[in-house]
């Protein structure tokens, strides 16, 4: 039984984990995401939400999530996407670049990404974890105007904090039926800003409800370590309620998901051999680099645990359950 889930189109320690390879010293690009700074201080203060407030509701949703997994059963969903592109003014080259982060998404989610031998697993413990999402993304036919009405290309200055580009009247575009379908916004983010999903916590609904990419990451620079779409698959997992393996707000954060390693800070480039944690693990001491809710190159990451793939299906069905709203 498939269900339809309705989509619009339109840093060891407290130091950063940089992979020990020698590229690192010559590149000119390293990716970053917001999504934890975007929760935890943008919304706490656009919204008037006390640090206790948030804990709380944190703490209760994720005793909702712990108590539902239990009785979810892992079923087909295909999600229709709704991009706002306002990165550019080429609408061909736009659209192609939208179809070919699709077919990204598709082979990230239905785990066609998994190496096998990969140099960061020689024995294959995280390999045996790895699990197909059973979530097919696709572009709804019925929006496919709403690409053309929106494509426009801005410039990065337009954007002074989180959210303009969600606002006309900051030039931005309003998102379309938030509480069914999945908003994609791709602009070029300033200085300061970095790609970002909104939370489970603050933001179902909301006209706010969506991901916004940088355009850098739009499968556009083939000379670039981020080229293979990955940017999109690691934050449309932190709209389904994954964590970064990695905290920015909480050292050594669980991300309340048993069969993945707790990471003491983002990795970046190409980890060499395995990458050891400083976070207490009860069943890992080094790190999954390959995962994609982790930070190495697009080329080392491939896979998302059966866990995580459990969780994404409880948020979808407890939390995002307006999105699965037909039968096919």
């Amino acid at each position: 039984m498939t269900r339809i889930l309705q989509v619009c189109f339109v840093l060891c320690c407290y130091c950063t984990s940089y992979a020990q390879t020698s590229s690192n010293n010559s590149r000119s690009l390293f990716r970053t995401f917001d999504t934890q700074k975007y929760q935890n201080i943008y919304k706490v203060k656009e919204d008037n939400i006390s640090t206790s407030t948030i804990r709380a509701t944190i703490d209760d949703i994720e005793a909702q999530i712990k108590l539902a997994e239990k009785d979810i059963v892992i079923q087909p969903i295909t999600i229709q996407l709704v991009f706002h592109l306002l990165h550019s003014d080429d609408i061909d080259n736009a659209k192609k670049q939208m179809d070919n982060q699709i077919d990204a998404l598709n082979r990230d989610f239905s785990n066609k990404s998994l190496i096998t031998d990969h140099p960061n697993d020689p024995d294959g413990t995280f390999q045996q974890l790895a699990a197909d999402t059973q979530l097919t993304f696709e572009i709804s036919d019925e929006h496919h105007s709403s690409l053309m009405h929106h494509t426009e290309a801005m410039p990065s200055s337009s954007w002074t904090q989180f959210d303009d580009m969600k606002k006309p009247s900051k030039g931005g575009v309003r998102s379309m039926d938030p509480s069914q379908l999945i908003n994609i916004w791709v602009v070029h983010l300033p200085e300061g800003i970095s790609s970002y999903a909104s939370s489970i916590y603050t933001d179902i609904d909301s006209d706010e409800d969506g991901i916004v990419l940088d355009a850098k990451y739009f499968i556009q620079d083939k000379t670039t370590p981020y080229n293979q779409g990955k940017t999109l698959t690691h934050l449309m997992g932190n709209y389904l309620g994954l964590y970064d393996l990695w905290s920015d707000d909480r050292h050594c954060q669980d991300d309340y998901v048993e069969d993945t390693p707790i990471h003491n800070a983002l990795n970046y480039g190409k980890p060499i051999d395995q990458h050891i944690s400083t976070c207490p693990s009860e069943n890992f001491g080094r790190e999954m680099v390959m995962n994609f809710m982790d930070n190495s190159d697009d080329e080392i990451q491939t896979m998302f645990t059966k866990g995580q793939v459990k969780r994404m299906h409880t948020v979808l069905h407890l939390l995002r359950k307006g999105l699965v709203t037909s039968i096919k």
